[in-house]
């Protein structure tokens, strides 16, 4: 902990906020790195991997507008 009459605690404003915005930074991204499932959630993901569904036309009209950004920007 800090102690803001100790001398050899001193720190200037700056770095203590840098260091507090990366500390919450870092809290907030590893919040949202990871998504939890409930056991019903799982069995569905797994069951989706083991037997995949064929596209529908909705999704491949996607990929290929997708396709054709990533191309012109690539």
């Amino acid at each position: 902990m800090l102690n803001f009459n100790d001398p050899s605690d001193a720190i200037d404003e700056t770095t203590f906020m840098a260091g507090t915005a990366l500390e919450r930074a870092r809290s907030t991204i590893a919040d949202h790195e990871r998504t939890l499932l409930t056991a019903k959630d799982r069995a569905v993901v797994l069951a989706a991997l083991d037997a995949p569904q064929e596209p529908t036309e909705a999704l491949r009209e996607a990929m290929a507008l997708h396709e054709a950004r990533v191309a012109r920007n690539g």
